[in-house]
């Protein structure tokens, strides 16, 4: 009873935000309080990117006073979140006024499996902004089997006019089963980030290197997400075992070379340190064809080195991405369902092991030789696929939002 008379109070308050007129604005609500997370810095370079096109400023809806957001992003000034009390969300309110457009980034974090506080917030955000008569979306999101109880909840009462998008086909399903009127079905925003390799002068030195010894080159990556489902190993074993895994296959065909990329460089135990540490143990044995990609972290810059890669082993979900959205076939090392929903965009069944797999030499020098072998083949089917799903990551962004053609409308009119 308490929380229906909350709600009922947070909806009155949202009819009475004014509105104010001037240059289109749209405020973005970040999955997590820090940067750092180079998946979730990719979707909202991708947002911010289609936003600014569109002639929009955007301003970050940060938390706990922070500008981590907006640092990283040169925003606007920032919208303080809402407190959790009736006068937060009328402050809140106050600072809506200039917003024609809210968007919630909605990544793996709304189904409540790491937060269900944090989640039940940002889907109370997308709510109040589309009782305020804003363009309220919840961006490509996952969600899992077993969402909160209180997530379920919040996503029932949830305006009408919100978008809550899914970003796979299994995402989607459950939450049609909540939400039927407002769920439909997207790809991840990171599919629209741009490349630049101006900033990777010497990781492109080094493909050039390979590429004119007659080798291809292979991206692998081990991040500690996928990790944490290890039975009976730790990440040191994972790391012997890539590194034992690796070996063989390089000894096997001398036109192969392997680059380390990591997607994630917080923590002491991060992508960059378990790249690394495999780097570390082969390069002695294999000198130049081993690399460690560690020249710059932004998304653009690492789908720029993945789009020259032959193919990836990958346990990050966004270094899959930017492998697909460049044309880079994937064997993939899988944690949740998020690999599968990401790959039924493009009708794959690639090559791929469990986290819990990861610490198998046998099962890691399996994977390796099947994404080889069948990168030809998955290649031509990426090629294929790849533009509709483009199509779907631009969906994210409402079509003819702020007057301008974003990339839904061009890519229909192309």
């Amino acid at each position: 009873m308490r929380n229906t008379i909350k709600q009922a109070i947070r909806a009155t308050l949202a009819r009475r935000v004014p509105r104010e007129d001037g240059a289109p604005a749209a405020a973005v609500c970040p999955p997590a309080s820090d940067t750092g997370s180079i998946g979730d810095e990719a979707m909202i370079d991708a947002l911010l990117g289609e936003l600014r096109s569109r002639g929009a400023r955007v301003s970050f809806i940060e938390r706990n006073d922070r500008r981590d957001w907006t640092q990283a992003f040169e925003a606007d000034e920032p919208i303080a979140e809402p407190t959790n009390s009736l006068g937060g969300w009328r402050t809140f309110g106050r600072a809506l006024a200039p917003f024609g457009a809210v968007f919630v980034i909605g990544a793996d974090v709304i189904d409540g499996k790491y937060s269900p506080h944090s989640s039940t917030r940002a889907l109370r955000i997308a709510d109040f902004a589309a009782r305020a008569g804003r363009s309220a979306t919840v961006t490509g999101a996952s969600f899992n089997a077993s969402p909160h109880p209180d997530v379920v909840a919040a996503v029932r009462s949830l305006h009408p006019s919100v978008r809550l998008l899914a970003r796979d086909a299994r995402s989607a399903e459950r939450l049609q089963k909540i939400a039927p009127r407002q769920t439909q079905l997207v790809a991840d925003l990171a599919f629209l980030v741009r490349p630049d390799d101006s900033r990777i002068a010497t990781s492109l030195a080094w493909l050039e290197r390979q590429r004119a010894a007659g080798r291809r080159a292979m991206g692998v990556n081990l991040g500690p997400t996928a990790l944490k489902e290890l039975e009976g190993a730790t990440p040191d074993d994972a790391v012997a075992a890539m590194a034992d895994s690796l070996a063989p296959v390089l000894r096997g065909d001398e036109s192969l070379a392997i680059a380390a990329v990591p997607h994630d460089t917080r923590g002491e135990t991060s992508d960059l340190t378990l790249c690394r540490s495999v780097v570390d143990r082969i390069r002695d044995e294999f000198g130049d064809r081993v690399f460690l990609f560690d020249e710059d972290f932004q998304p653009s810059s690492i789908k720029a080195f993945a789009s020259r890669l032959h193919a990836c082993v990958t346990s990050r979900m966004h270094l899959a991405i930017a492998c697909l959205g460049s044309g880079t076939p994937v064997g993939a090392i899988t944690y949740q369902d998020k690999f599968e929903g990401l790959f039924d965009h493009f009708g794959l069944a690639p090559p791929a092991i469990a986290g819990s797999e990861s610490a198998s030499k046998d099962k890691l020098r399996t994977l390796l030789d099947q994404t080889l072998s069948g990168a030809s083949t998955q290649r031509d089917t990426i090629t294929k696929r790849l533009d509709g799903v483009k199509r779907l990551a631009a969906a994210n962004l409402p079509e003819g939002l702020f007057g301008r053609p974003g990339a839904t409308d061009r890519a229909a009119a192309s």
